[in-house]
């Protein structure tokens, strides 16, 4: 299941690195309460740093 379609504004909550090296942010599409974890391979535009979760 998708969370966003393209050119949906993210709010970044923290980020985690998996076993496979690969990094997941966790996020809320803005304007409402739908969150979720994404890969970072799916986010462009990213600005600042991510916390860790």
């Amino acid at each position: 299941m998708s969370l966003t379609k393209s050119g949906t504004k993210l709010w970044y909550h923290c980020s985690v690195v998996n076993a496979y090296g690969h990094n997941w942010t966790y996020v809320r599409v803005a304007g409402t309460s739908t969150t979720g974890w994404m890969s970072n391979d799916n986010l462009t535009r990213q600005s600042g740093p991510s916390t860790r979760c």
